[in-house]
């Protein structure tokens, strides 16, 4: 819930094409009383305060609260100045086609990855990335974590099989046999 709110936020806010301090607030026009401000997130003068980071997230919470942490992320991303002469534009399109690289469900590390990948196939250059990472890096929202197997056998091996060992962080793994 959490993840479709932001994602309603921020492509709101980037439709809606504000250019003051109102292009960080959200439904500010309704009752004069902003529901989420992507900038200070707790700030006490919105309907919805909540965290700006991920390490803060309450599992038991609305998701409006929740999507706090990923609209700071988005604002980070965007004030950046290494992002300074990406548009609107092009940030409601890296947004927009991210959806579609989301899994059911879709965590916020996903949603991290995915928007990623789509800033590069919209040409954004490796610095504008590098803030778009460090972006969610400073709200907590990390890489999703990989593991990488290598496939490796004896110089010699006496038969045609092959281990495959885990790394050790992978606690209990099991070592595998393939043949």
């Amino acid at each position: 819930a959490a993840l479709n709110e932001a994602y309603g936020d921020i492509l709101g806010g980037l439709i809606e094409g504000k250019n003051d301090a109102g292009k960080w607030l959200f439904a500010e026009d309704a009752d004069g009383v902003p529901w989420r401000d992507m900038v200070n997130t707790s700030t006490t003068g919105v309907a919805d305060p909540g965290p700006s980071n991920f390490s803060q997230f309450d599992e038991n919470a609305d998701g409006h609260v929740n999507a706090n942490i990923f609209d700071h992320a988005a604002y980070l991303m965007m004030h950046d100045s290494r992002t300074s002469a990406v548009s609107s534009q092009t940030w409601a399109r890296i947004f927009y086609t991210s959806l579609y690289r989301l899994p059911t469900g879709a965590t916020f590390q996903q949603a991290r990855n995915a928007i990623i990948a789509s800033a590069s196939v919209q040409g954004l250059r490796p610095d504008a990335q590098k803030a778009i990472a460090e972006a969610f890096d400073d709200v907590g929202i990390s890489t999703t974590p990989r593991v990488k197997i290598v496939l490796t056998r004896g110089a010699t091996p006496s038969d045609l099989d092959s281990h495959l060992t885990p790394p050790p962080s992978i606690a209990g793994a099991a070592r595998s046999h393939v043949s």
